[in-house]
């Protein structure tokens, strides 16, 4: 990607942490949650934390950050 200026673009990226996987949104359920297909190969519903509920504004096909419980 480049910027206005034909400049590359550098993005910040946040990898994820000890026991966190990596998903792609696959459905808007509602009442805060979602259905995820992660990297490890599981469909998972899951739950919006509060604190990124109104913050944050997630779509399908976003990439997100799952903690599952196990």
């Amino acid at each position: 990607m480049t910027g206005a200026d034909g400049q590359p673009e550098h993005i910040r990226v946040r990898l994820p942490k000890e026991g966190e996987v990596l998903g792609i949104v696959t459905q808007i359920l509602g009442a805060d949650r979602i259905k995820v297909r992660c990297t490890d190969g599981k469909t998972r519903t899951v739950r919006i934390p509060g604190k990124h509920r109104k913050r944050l504004w997630i779509r399908q096909n976003d990439v997100v950050s799952v903690m599952p419980w196990y």
